[in-house]
């Protein structure tokens, strides 16, 4: 394999995703070099921001992506430059990786057209992190407004401003209207507007149960005690049943149950801190 003409492809995004399936036949050596171990399917990014699919729906694992692509590797790391005479990417953490043939697929980036101060106001919508502080602006909004008993003051936690009338400005102009109309609608106010009384909360110990690997777990049922393959599927059966909704109560099982069969765990995402971070962290450097 090292005698092989060796590629080196920055950017894990579409057009670099692209270009490593093209070369999948090719009797070359391929390296996909990405700050994000995940690709991103960035036009979904608004659904996350509005709380209507969660980051691993949008998101896949570079290496379970190229994990049929034997010809193929990648590398979690943040280019900072290029040697070009010498054939050599530079990564941040001080390595270097050689190349014969390379592919700057590095994609595009926000901007605020010479205006960067706006960007404490409107937040930029390119990275999952971005997505959730969007999405956590616009609920913490819904609750403070849930609080309030000034009119002016509620107008004004509920008016929101989207700058853009492409795609995803569109989309996500329409969202906080419909949470506000139909997602958030008070499960307790409604009841009490109507009259009607609910009855008070009760809790239910259904004992205590662990999950130590695949097919394995330990249950104490206060009744009874057992370990094992059945109470692996007595653990799935009440964590099921416990989720408040069908929906997770269906997403969940489904995940589960690919995960069960294929070994795979799909939302395997490092968000946040890069790992350049954790590395300091962990060596000092």
């Amino acid at each position: 394999m090292n005698k092989h003409h060796r590629v080196v492809v920055i950017g894990g995004g579409f057009a670099g995703l692209q270009a490593v399936h093209s070369l999948r036949h090719a009797t070359v050596h391929v390296t996909l070099i990405d700050r994000r171990n995940f690709h991103l399917f960035q036009p979904l990014l608004y659904q996350v921001a509005t709380g209507g699919l969660s980051p691993a729906n949008i998101a896949s694992p570079l290496r379970s992506i190229l994990r049929r692509q034997h010809n193929a590797r990648v590398l979690l790391g943040e280019v900072v430059g290029i040697d070009i005479a010498g054939h050599r990417v530079q990564l941040r953490d001080g390595g270097e990786v050689p190349y014969d043939t390379l592919i700057v697929a590095t994609g595009s980036s926000h901007q605020y057209f010479g205006h960067d101060d706006w960007e404490k106001l409107a937040p930029r919508l390119k990275t999952i992190e971005d997505a959730t502080t969007i999405r956590r602006s616009i609920l913490y909004a819904f609750e403070q407004a849930e609080r309030e008993s000034d009119a002016t003051r509620v107008h004004t936690w509920m008016t929101f401003v989207v700058i853009g009338g492409g795609p995803t400005g569109v989309e996500l102009a329409g969202a906080p209207s419909e949470i506000a109309n139909d997602t958030l609608r008070s499960r307790l106010i409604q009841a009490r507007l109507a009259g009607k009384t609910l009855p008070p909360f009760h809790y239910r110990d259904l004992g205590t149960m662990a999950t130590i690997g695949r097919s394995a777990a330990v249950a104490n049922l206060k009744w009874v005690k057992f370990s094992g393959f059945f109470a692996w599927l007595a653990w799935l059966f009440v964590h099921l049943m416990s989720l408040v909704e069908f929906e997770n109560r269906l997403l969940v099982l489904l995940q589960w149950g690919w995960n069960y069969f294929t070994r795979n765990r799909s939302a395997r995402l490092i968000t946040g801190k890069g790992a350049e971070d954790v590395r300091e962290r962990k060596t000092g450097r």
